[in-house]
């Protein structure tokens, strides 16, 4: 059987395996939760109408590879790219280019851009080519912003070139060449020694990435074809990491990397190796000592795959990260992703170019920008769902809580697969809470613009007509549907969704007692919760008396929209 009908046959059994696998939310008392299934999440692609950009050159072959940003961004609007046909400057978010250096021959390939992090007063930039020919490598460095160049080292080969985020005092650059050959320059490039103790034989570097706090911890990853190494040394000496899935093909640390210890490494199985997913990204959380599989949202595919990697800046309030696709259209178009929980899951940006993705940006502005065959584009990225697995199809986010928990089922989904129920739908009534809960946590009032939940349930309840109580009995709840308050609150079996803080205090978004034959959709503005960390939670009671009450929710967004 030929590898793509394996594949495709492999995609197919798996789909049907996950909707086999489904469990139905229990009719009454039992607290068990389903069995983990993976599912691969529904693609819905939708025309390009969003993301702006296009070819730096005029040749209409030219293709991105390496993306910085000015440090001075948030005020200058400055980008470099490294292409094709050689270095561009833009001071308008990418809207044009003007070339800063030309292509320094046709054998040469580009190899590396990187930008002193004083750049704004020393003017350090160097750019890497890689000679395709098997002649030298070139390493470029300018000290005035790029008006001038100069060739400082001719290697072998170089495959990929970084800098320290404390250049400016150490004046330290890392340096990758053909097999084990890993380079280190502690003045500015001048000269360079080979680093490369512990790298194993004939491994082949892609990616450095140096830690934000790399004066004090002197910490340093390298990805590539091979184990994940990691260095805590400066470079000088490396060890290897074999707690994530192999070969990479991208790795990022956080901005915050010494607070949350959160690395990310993109991989792709071996041809044959019969990993599963095939691809996906790994994510630690100690600093590289622990590895967790962390691609719930990718597809998994061999082709496409994930590789650049981005954390936008301002990541430890905002918990947004992305990630784009390397390699062929084989199984789908190519995509970028977000995350908006930290890393943990994954959704489609709207569709860039179906092109191979090179390198990635992620602004504080909002701006994403993408270095791919397609040239260099951009996405404006405001708003972003922060409910995680939102329309049920994974096993994640969610906790179930009550005496009779909420759970996943499949026999009344909205869209997908499954819905999540609470309450009892069949049965004698039983005295019982039963809930669903989700903690998020909301960027401060300064940045955040605003926040809306939307939700869809369906309602059911066999008990008779709702019992009202005089407000005056029911002191200090508030009944607020869709934002109509009632002359009264109910009695008897509820429906509801509250907002809990971290207090363990509450407000009700929703009570009622409703039968109902169609989906509906509540919105509600959670605005007032800036900078709070507070529980989505929605359930159903039933006092054990008359009839049986349940909801089905589906189709959960809580999306957060930044100031521009």
């Amino acid at each position: 059987m030929s590898r793509s009908l394996a594949r495709i046959r492999a995609l197919a059994l798996l789909i049907a395996a996950g909707a086999l696998a489904l469990q139905p939310h229990p009719s009454t008392g039992s607290t068990s939760q389903p069995p983990f299934v993976a599912y691969l999440p529904i693609a819905r692609y939708t025309p390009n109408t969003r993301w702006q950009g296009g070819r730096p050159a005029s040749d209409p072959a030219d293709r991105a590879f390496f993306l910085a940003a000015s440090p001075a961004y948030a005020t200058d609007s400055t980008l470099f790219v490294q292409t094709t046909t050689g270095v561009y400057l833009s001071q308008d978010r990418a809207v044009t280019w003007q070339r800063l250096q030309p292509l320094p021959g046709d054998d040469f390939m580009p190899a590396g851009l990187a930008i002193s992090p004083a750049f704004t007063q020393d003017g350090v930039m160097f750019c890497a080519w890689h000679n395709t020919a098997g002649q030298s490598a070139h390493l470029y460095r300018t000290t005035d912003a790029g008006q001038n160049w100069e060739l400082i080292w001719q290697p072998d080969a170089i495959l990929a070139v970084a800098l320290s985020p404390n250049f400016a005092a150490d004046h330290t650059l890392l340096a990758a060449g053909d097999s084990n050959f890993i380079y280190r320059s502690a003045d500015a490039g001048v000269t360079w020694q080979l680093s490369n103790t512990g790298i194993e034989e004939w491994y082949i570097a892609r990616q450095f990435a140096f830690s934000p706090n790399f004066a004090n911890d002197r910490v340093v990853f390298l990805a590539g074809y091979g184990a994940l190494y990691r260095s805590t040394d400066g470079g000088a000496t490396w060890e290897a990491l074999f707690g994530a899935h192999s070969p990479h093909y991208g790795v990022a640390m956080s901005p915050a990397f010494a607070h949350d210890g959160i690395v990310l490494a993109a991989y792709r199985e071996i041809e044959g190796s019969d990993l599963f997913p095939e691809s996906g990204i790994f994510r630690t959380t100690d600093g590289g000592n622990t590895w967790t599989w962390s691609g719930t949202g990718l597809p998994g595919y061999y082709e496409p795959h994930p590789g650049p990697l981005a954390f936008r800046p301002d990541f430890q309030t905002s918990g947004l990260v992305y990630a784009a696709d390397r390699g062929t259209a084989f199984m789908g178009p190519r995509q970028v992703y977000r995350s908006a929980d930290s890393s943990q899951t994954w959704q489609a940006l709207p569709p860039p170019p179906d092109a191979a993705a090179h390198d990635l940006l992620a602004m504080e502005d909002g701006w994403v920008y993408l270095a791919s065959d397609a040239g260099v584009w951009r996405y404006r990225d405001t708003c972003h769902d922060v409910i995680l697995n939102g329309n049920m199809e994974h096993n994640t986010g969610w906790s179930f809580v009550g005496g009779l928990p909420a759970g996943y089922t499949n026999e009344a989904a909205r869209s997908g697969l499954r819905a999540i129920r609470a309450g009892i739908v069949a049965g004698p009534p039983v005295f019982s809470y039963s809930d669903a809960r989700q903690w998020v946590t909301l960027p401060p009032s300064q940045t955040l613009a605003s926040a809306t939940l939307r939700l869809w349930r369906l309602s059911h309840s066999t008990e008779a007509t709702p019992l009202l109580a005089p407000p005056a009995s029911v002191a200090g709840v508030e009944r607020l549907d869709n934002g109509v308050l009632p002359a009264s609150a109910l009695a008897g079996d509820l429906q509801y969704i509250l907002i809990v803080r971290s207090d363990a205090t509450y407000r009700w978004l929703l009570r009622e007692r409703a039968n109902r034959s169609t989906w509906e959709i509540s919105a509600h503005d959670l605005s007032p919760y800036a900078g709070q960390t507070v529980a989505v939670q929605f359930g159903v009671y039933n006092d054990r008396a008359g009839g049986v009450t349940s909801m089905d929710i589906d189709d959960v967004t809580l999306t957060v929209c930044l100031r521009e």
